[in-house]
């Protein structure tokens, strides 16, 4: 899964892959359809992980009780293992922000079924923005959201015990 996640990481494509990486891909990424291998260039992104379609499908007839369980029901058909099912799931929940909920830290060897699945509760990029180029109005200033801190006031004032206690 490191290869894949990985690949996740970096944008969705990984060039360069030594001979065990390639083997890697060859023999787990491609077969499971977690992406597409050209010589040594993996891409591990939603336009090449395989069963994107079959996801949407399964998303709308799951609704919002989607669970680790009913997914692999769904996946049953394909004969994997249970370890090559939550390659599959884990790809897919990285691809499309998902996070499962009621699970310490899903990996290959431990995605219960009971499991619910739930899209990520992720930063708008305008709050992103800020926290990452060091201001962020809405945890400091919640009067006037126009005057922004920068952070080493911010800083300052959590050392002088005004904030943050």
């Amino acid at each position: 899964m490191e290869l894949v996640s990985g690949t996740i990481e970096a944008g969705g494509r990984r060039q360069g892959l030594g001979a065990a990486e390639q083997k890697l891909a060859r023999d787990i990424v491609a077969p499971l359809r977690l992406g597409a291998l050209n010589e040594n260039v993996v891409v591990v992104d939603a336009a090449h992980f395989g069963w994107t379609a079959d996801f949407a499908r399964w998303e709308g007839e799951l609704g919002a009780g989607i669970t680790v369980g009913a997914l692999r029901a769904k996946l049953s058909g394909w004969g994997m293992t249970a370890t090559m099912e939550n390659a599959v799931l884990l790809t897919w929940a990285a691809l499309g922000n998902w996070e499962f909920v009621g699970v310490g830290q899903p990996s290959l060897q431990s995605l219960p079924d009971g499991a619910a699945v739930r899209k990520a509760n992720l930063p708008t990029i305008e709050d992103w923005e800020a926290v990452h180029t060091g201001y962020y109005s809405g945890v400091v200033n919640s009067r006037d959201t126009n005057y922004i801190l920068p952070l080493r006031s911010v800083r300052q004032l959590e050392a002088e015990g005004v904030i943050g206690g």
